[in-house]
Parts: C-alpha cells; structure tokens; sequence
C-alpha cells in the first residue's frame, strides 16, 4: 500500500511537472511563455535581420496577459475541454493572484527538479512526445565573438540543426574547404548551453574546443557561436589591405561659419568672421573659403579642387603650401598645382597633433592667439604654468602671436613658432611632394591674384630605420633658393631633431629639439636661430627666410606621487633686437583629499627679464557632478629695478554646468579677482547644441590707484570676447545644421515611420552612443574624416516596431556626408488560440509567412508578429490547413490577446 502511494506522488509529480515544463520549452516563435522573456530582454526576433522594441509601458502588460494565459493553459491541460477567458476577464484579475499562481508553478517546476536526481525519465509521459519536437527560430551566428549573419535553425533541449548549412558555412571567410565545412554544420550540434556566460567576469564558460565543429547556444539571445577547429580554417594573409575604402557619398555641402571677436573699453574692437565650404562627390572635392576681418572687406581667400586616392592626393586652384615638421619655410598662399603623397587614407597610422605650446601667467588671464595678424583663439586660463589648448588650429608651420591679457589689465605678447603636421611615414616608405605655380600678391584683394613671379618647391620625408629619418626640401623662385636638411633620431624614451636650412642669399637657419619622456621627470629642449646674409632682397620682395630670431626652450617635470615639480627657461629675441628671457620654478602639492574636495599648495617663482615675482597659496577645490566651486589666497611678492611691493590676491571661481537642456549643454562660470589695487569680475557662458558651439565671456574691472600726490585715481573698464561656430549641412536634397562644431565629414541620420507614433532611439558609433533620436527625425553627427565607423541603432522606449538593426558601416573624406536611412515598420503581437471545426486545437502547426515565423504548440496557442491585419494560413505536420482573419479591430495595441479563434 504504501508502495502504490509511493508510485502515485511519484507519477502525479512527473505528470505536473513535465505540462509545466512542456510549456516553458516552447519556442520562441511558438511559446507565449517566452514572449515574455524576449520583450523583457528588450528584443525579438520577428524577421531576417529584424528586431523589435519592447518600450517599458508595454512590459507590465504582457507579463500579466502572458502569466494568465499559461494559467489558461494550466487549467486547459486539467479541464481539457474548458474555453480560454476573454481578454477583458484577464486585465481585470489581480496582479498578485496571477503573480501568487506563477510562483505555485515554479515551485511545482522546482520540485520536479529536485526529483531528476532520484528518478532519471527517459521518455516523455503518454500524450507529451511532442516535448520533443524542433523549434524553429532565427538565431544571430556570432564567430570569434563577430556577428556574421542571421540564418533559421530548429533546436530541442539538447541539440540545435541548421537549415541552411551552406549559409553559414559561407559566412566563415577563411575556411579551407566550404563544402567540408558545410558538411559538419548539417549535423545535429550538441547546443552546450551550460557554457553559456550570464554576466560579464563568469568563468568556466563561453569557451569550446570542438573535433571540428562545435556551437554555444543561448536560447534566451538567439544567439549561436560557432567554434571551428583550426585545421579546418586558412591562415589568413597578413598583406592586408592598410587603405580606407574609396569613398560611396553622393553629392554633398558641408558649410561652417566661424566668427570671433575680442573688445572693450580700454581697447578697440576687432573681430575675424570666416566661412569654408566644402562641396564633395566621392573623393572629390571643391574647397573655398570666404572671410572677414575689422580692417578689410570680404573677400574670397581660397578655392580648389582636390581628388585623392589611397596614398595619392592632387590639388589645383589657390592653396597654402605644404610643410613639414620643424621646417623654416613658412606656409604661403599660391595659385599653382600640387602633386604629394599622403598617409591620411592609412588605417594603420594615427594622425599627431601639434606643437606643445607654454606660458606662465602670474594671474587669471584672458590669451588672444593670432596668426597672420587675425584672431583664431581667445580663451581664460588660470594662473600657473600652463599649456594652451591648440586643437582647434588650422595644419601648417607658422608663428604664432600670443597675447596675454591679466585681469588687472597688465598685457604682454610672445612670439611662437607652431607646426601641425604628419610624423614619419612607416618604416622603408618616403613621403613627397611636387608645388608649382605663381605666389599670390600680399596686398588683400577681394580674390587671389597671382604675381608674375614662377614658384616650385619639392620636398620628401623616408624613414630608413626604426630609429631614424630623414628629411629635405627644395624651394626657389626668380630671385632666391633655399635647401633644408633635417633629421629624426629616436631612442628609448627620447627624440631628437634637428633642422639646417641654406639660401642664395647666404642666409641659414638650424633648429635643434631634445624629448626626453622618462616615467620619472620629462625633458624637453629646443634651440632655433636664423642668420641674415650680408646679401638683401628689395623690401617688397618675399624672403624665404624670416630677418634674424633665436628662441631657446627648456622645460623639466618631475612629478611626484601627490605633487610635481616644474623648472623652465626661456629666451626669445626678437628681430627689432629685443631679447625676453623667462625663468621659473613651479611647485603643485595637493595637501588634501575627498571625493568631493581638494586642497592644493602652490609655489611660483619667477624672473622675467628684471622682475622677480613670488606667489604662493592655497586652493580650495569643491567639486559636484553638475558644479564646482575653486576658492584660492596666494601671497604676491614683485620686486623690479623700479618698484617693490607685496600683496595678497583672492580668487573665487564657480562653474556650473547643465547638460542637455532646452537650449543644449550650458556651461557657465564666474571668477571674481581681488587685489591690492582692484577688483575684477568675469563671467564666461557656453553653449553647445545641434545648432553649434558659442562661448562668449563678459569681464567688469574696477581699478583704484594711488596717485604721487596721495590722491587717489580710480577707473572701471569693460570687455569682452566671443567665439562662435554654426555648421549647416545639405545632402540627399535636405538641408540640417551640422552639429556642435566646426566639421569637414559626418553622417545625416534618417528616421522614416510609417505611422504617426513617435519612438526614441539611440544611435551608437563605434559602440559609443553618439545622440538619442525620434522616429521620423533628421540629424547630422559630425565626424572625423579618413576613418571608418560601424553604426547600430537601438530602440529605447515607444511604440513596437521592426527595422533592419544590421551594422552599417561607412568611410569618411573630407566633405562627405554619407545619409544613413532606417525604415521603421509598427509592429503587432498577437496571442490566440487556434482550434479546428470540432473545437480541437490546430497543434504543432506553422506560418506560412516569408517575413514572419511562428507556430501554434500542442495546445494550439501561438505568439506571433505581424505588421497589419489580413488572412493568414497555418500548416500542421499533415498538411492540413488553417486559415485566420486578423481585422483591424482586434490590433488596437502593441499587444493583443485575442482568446480562441476558430480556424476558417
């Protein structure tokens, strides 16, 4: 007796269990069940290369139709001639009563696993073979953890089969022998999915070594990775391709206008406005540009027409000439021909950036850079020791006029020699370049014009070892010529250049640099001096040599492990005969440390041709995510050959920053400055949006000086600077501003939906998300040129759709604006039940549908997506045929419940 009730628990237990675990095999394309599961994981399968969205209002919901339609089904299995309740019924059942019936299910599926290790099942019960039957689903095949394509495969609780072998057999592009390979995907693979890695760090997963051919598959991602034995895979070639694809952008204009202006009160009102354009088709391209400055009226600067092609690039029309590192021929303007050879199109070389840039600044102060005597940098920089932002300068070899404005109105202006330009082509490759055309007349007209006076210059670049190169260059006109030499020596954690130039005129020129980048301290030395020749051109001739200068440059930092040292010297003579020498030592410390606050220890001591200066203080640093507050007292001791005089300075600077707001990213500042003789505010607000990028800086300075008579004089003063950026793009006939800052490439985004509902999507580049966008939306996303960016974009929140998420990949040149379209199709989830004339269930059946797949299971219960309403056919195993209208009616929703519906 107690063995009879034994057998029974035994029996009633496996018989509750296996309808329970019956139901939550099913398939994905089959099982309400695991509907669920694929919207909370945010994405379905629905189509090849389809996916999905699943937005968050949407989750709750489902989750209650599809915990109460396994109810249903429960009951359906016990009853089995009860009817399903109606959808009304089910949304008005609590969700505690269905949640509270799901956990009796998983308890029942718990103990039936807890009993696998006493009782070993080998055949399902009577009526339960189908436990067994394939699932059909489109799975995503990933090698070397690469997504290669998407292909159909049915699959059990053990194995997976492909349909299409050969499909995935040629998504592998070195493999020996396809057909072999083929061969062994045909087989039954054992699916492995207790290798499947469920968080980032798991060991002992994601990892096989198969005889020939082995997968991990990962029911709940649709994901299958395939793992190949070496012998049946080439070794690919190492000669790969190290040139960026030609480009596919049709016609399109990128246009940036640029505007910056700096005045006061105390001084004048001067301002450079530019406008370049870019008209690009392919590799391509048609570059002019357009400016205006305070003193001159617009006129047009450059136009030229430019192909380039792998390594080659050709340019005609008006341009500035080429450079090279460290060269003493300063870039001018001519109308001409150049032929040269570039690395750009390398995707095996990282561009550099330009030359480092020092200066200390005994107080707050406001840097004007200018070149060619027009303004094309104006920023505020703290005091100290400090290097200036130069990304935003344009490429070339030029001198550079830096003017230092202090908050108590003390000015000063260095003169620097800048270059931005290529490095060292690859080991054993020479880089050169051809120049020949007619320079363009130094008196600003309203276009280029030539003077009658021919021009040619040539030069290359070789690197014959990995630790050196070599460089030369020949320029000559009418009346003079001049030949550079120079080098590049490196070793371990040092370089070092040199530069001699020789000209007709007897005029020469060296340039000598040492790099010293140590873990422990870095080094940093240059020497550049030109010689004027007893022979001189007339004076409204161009020289290609400038009159004598002599700049040296040494710089040391040692840094420690909470403060660093830095020693400079520098001298600079001038060719009005003047020579400027700068000596300091600067000390940082910071003393103390939180998360959200610094205290930092300062000492600055310096000798500027007769003046010696002492500052030395404490900074107080409170720093937030969204604003930081920076309080600083230093004591200021000068001493000259005129004066003496000591003082404590007070700084207080407060920023605020605001990102994505109405208007774009804000950032604003405040500073505020007090010394013995002034008080000096200044406030300072960016803005950066779709629009473009505008920083404008307002300062308000109230002097009090003391007069020979006692007196006192007193003086209040205002400026200001403003720089400004605002891009405009056209492409494809559509007409967008081009994004936060000045670009030469990007890519316009198109958002197309069908219907009238908006979805939020984030696009991602690079697997960086660049910005989120609505469906039905246009933006353009600026982007570096010669290079190649992968984009994928991915539903947030919305209703559901379904769109091709495949990968895209794009290369960029100069001027081109690739548009990128994703079509967005609503999408409808339908669960029903099919039933035959005799109101049996129309089980284990398919849709015949090209772009859906789905299937009823062996209660006839189906999940299925579909686009519009309309007829469609299900086929079982014995190709009987069912036949269901789906009316506008019942999709009302993203999800519909639609109960029982009989076959037609």
């Amino acid at each position: 007796m107690k063995l009879s009730a034994l057998l029974l628990v035994i029996y009633l237990s496996t018989l509750s269990s296996a309808i329970w675990s019956k139901v939550q095999s099913s398939s994905s394309q089959q099982s309400t069940v695991t509907l669920t599961k694929g919207l909370l994981d945010g994405a379905r399968r629905i189509a090849p290369f389809s996916r999905i969205n699943a937005p968050s209002d949407t989750l709750f919901k489902s989750e209650l139709y599809l915990a109460a339609v396994s109810e249903i089904k429960s009951e359906s299995e016990v009853n089995s001639g009860s009817r399903a309740q109606s959808e009304s019924e089910i949304s008005k059942k609590p969700a505690s009563n269905i949640k509270s019936s799901t956990i009796k299910r998983q308890k029942k599926s718990t103990a039936f696993k807890s009993s696998e290790k006493k009782l070993l099942v080998t055949t399902p019960p009577p009526g339960f073979d189908d436990l067994l039957t394939p699932h059909f689903t489109l799975v995503d095949v990933y090698f070397n953890q690469r997504l290669l394509g998407v292909t159909m495969a049915s699959y059990t609780s053990s194995h997976l089969i492909f349909q299409s072998p050969q499909e995935v057999a040629g998504f592998i592009a070195n493999t020996k022998n396809t057909v072999e390979l083929a061969s062994y995907l045909s087989q039954p693979l054992l699916n492995n999915q207790i290798l499947v890695c469920h968080y980032q760090g798991q060991t002992g997963c994601g990892n096989l070594q198969p005889d020939n051919v082995g997968i991990i598959f990962s029911q709940g991602k649709h994901r299958v990775d395939l793992f190949i034995h070496p012998a049946l895979l080439s070794i690919p070639s190492l000669l790969v391709d190290k040139y960026l694809p030609p480009s596919t952008s049709g016609p399109s204009f990128l246009s940036a206008i640029s505007l910056v202006a700096s005045g006061g009160d105390a001084r004048e009102d001067i301002y450079t406005a530019k406008l370049n354009n870019l008209f690009s088709i392919e590799n391509y391209r048609v570059y002019s540009s357009l400016e205006k400055d305070d003193k001159n009226s617009a006129r047009l600067d450059q136009l030229s027409l430019s192909y380039e092609y792998r390594d080659m690039a050709y340019q005609v029309g008006s341009f500035r000439t080429n450079s090279q590192s460290n060269s003493f021929f300063e870039q001018r303007e001519i109308l001409g021909v150049r032929v040269q050879s570039s690395l750009a199109s390398r995707v095996d070389l990282a561009q550099v950036s330009g030359t480092r840039l020092f200066v200390f600044l005994s107080e707050h102060s406001r840097v004007e850079i200018y070149k060619d005597g027009q303004l094309i940098d104006s920023r505020e920089y703290q005091a100290g020791n400090i290097e200036l932002n130069t990304q935003d300068f344009p490429q070339g070899s030029y001198t550079l006029e830096i003017k230092i404005i202090g908050d108590s109105g003390r000015e000063a202006m260095e003169s620097r020699f800048f270059t931005k330009s290529l490095q060292l082509p690859p080991l054993d490759e020479s880089l050169y370049f051809v120049e020949v055309g007619f320079p363009e007349d130094e008196q600003i007209q309203t276009y280029p014009v030539a003077k009658d006076q021919p021009f040619a210059r040539l030069g290359f670049v070789t690197r014959s070892a990995d630790w050196f190169g070599f460089n030369s260059a020949l320029a000559a006109d009418d009346k003079q010529q001049m030949l550079e030499l120079g080098t590049v020596w490196f070793a371990n954690q040092i370089e070092i250049q040199s530069n001699h130039a020789f000209t007709s005129n007897n005029q020469q020129a060296v340039f000598y640099q040492l790099g010293v980048h140590h873990p422990s301290y870095f080094v940093s030395a240059s020497y550049r001096r030109t010689f004027r020749g007893n022979q001189q051109l007339p004076v409204q001739d161009y020289s290609f040599l400038k009159p004598d200068v002599k700049q040296t440059l040494l710089n040391v930092s040692i840094p420690f492990s909470d403060a660093v040292l830095n020693v400079y010297a520098r001298t600079n003579l001038e060719s009005t005969g003047e020579m400027k020498k700068n000596y300091g030592i600067s000390w940082r410390k910071n003393v103390y440390r939180t998360d959200h606050l610094l205290l930092d220890w300062t000492v600055d001591l310096t000798k500027e041709n007769h003046d010696k200066r002492l500052i030395t203080g404490f900074t107080l640093r409170f720093i937030e995510k969204d604003y930081n507050l920076n309080s600083s007292m230093n004591y200021n001791r000068l001493k000259s050959q005129s004066q003496y005089s000591s003082h404590f300075d007070k700084n207080f600077r407060l920023n605020v920053q605001q990102a994505q707001s109405l208007m774009g990213d804000l950032n604003h500042s405040l500073n505020v400055t007090e010394t013995t003789s002034q008080i000096s505010s200044l406030w300072q607000s960016e803005i950066t949006n779709r629009l473009g990028h505008t920083r404008v800086t307002l300062e308000n300075i109230n002097q009090q000086n003391t007069t020979d008579d006692s007196g006192v004089n007193k003086s209040h003063r205002q400026g200001y600077a403003l720089t400004s950026h605002l891009n405009f793009v056209v492409d494809d006939g559509q007409v967008v501003m081009g994004g936060s800052r000045q670009s030469t490439a990007g890519i316009l985004i198109n958002i197309q939906q069908e219907s009238s509902s908006s979805t939020l999507l984030s696009l991602r580049v690079n697997g960086e998300e660049k910005v989120q966008i609505n469906s039905g939306e246009s933006h353009f996303i600026a982007l570096a040129p010669y290079q190649t960016y992968r984009l994928t974009l991915a539903p947030l929140q919305g209703e559901l759709v379904s769109f091709d998420n495949t990968p895209k990949d794009i290369t960029l040149y100069p001027g081109n604006v690739e548009s990128v379209t994703w079509s967005m199709t609503k999408l409808y989830i339908v669960v029903m039940q099919l039933l035959n004339n005799d109101d049996k269930p129309f089980a284990n059946a398919r849709l015949n549908n090209e772009k859906f797949h789905a299937g009823t299971d062996d209660l006839g219960w189906v999940q299925m997506e579909l686009h519009a309403a309309g007829e469609y056919l299900f086929i079982d195993n014995n190709e009987r045929q069912c036949r269901v209208i789906i009316t506008d009616k019942a999709l009302q929703q993203s999800i519909n419940y639609l109960g029982s519906v009989r076959c037609q």
